[in-house]
């Protein structure tokens, strides 16, 4: 029997924001956050990596579902988490020039 973890992100990402003004603009807890001060030193100091490799700020909301074969069970309670949000995402984005991304990660684990 194949056993499936499913798990849906939303991602806020920038080059540098204030992770709690992002949390209180939303009024949701992220499950996890990224700093720059979280990027390896070599990756903070190669200065030839293209702008989307270099370090930058990640605020992420993340659900996980186990034993699920339908990526749209996760990607509603995103849905449902974010629709009524989607003016301020929008006001955060202007605001802070960061990037809004949805990610679908499936693992598979076959017996």
């Amino acid at each position: 029997m194949n056993k499936h973890l499913v798990t849906a992100s939303f991602l806020l990402s920038g080059k540098q924001f204030i992770h709690a003004r992002i949390t209180e603009e939303l009024g949701v807890q992220p499950t996890k956050i990224r700093t720059i001060d979280d990027w390896p030193e070599a990756i903070k100091n190669n200065t030839s990596l293209p702008a989307s490799l270099q370090p930058h700020c990640i605020w992420t909301y993340s659900e996980t579902l186990q034993n699920c074969k339908d990526v749209n069970l996760c990607l509603h309670t995103l849905i449902k988490m974010f629709n009524a949000k989607i003016d301020s995402i929008n006001d955060l984005k202007n605001k802070y020039a960061i990037e809004a991304t949805i990610e679908v990660i499936v693992d598979t684990v076959s017996n």
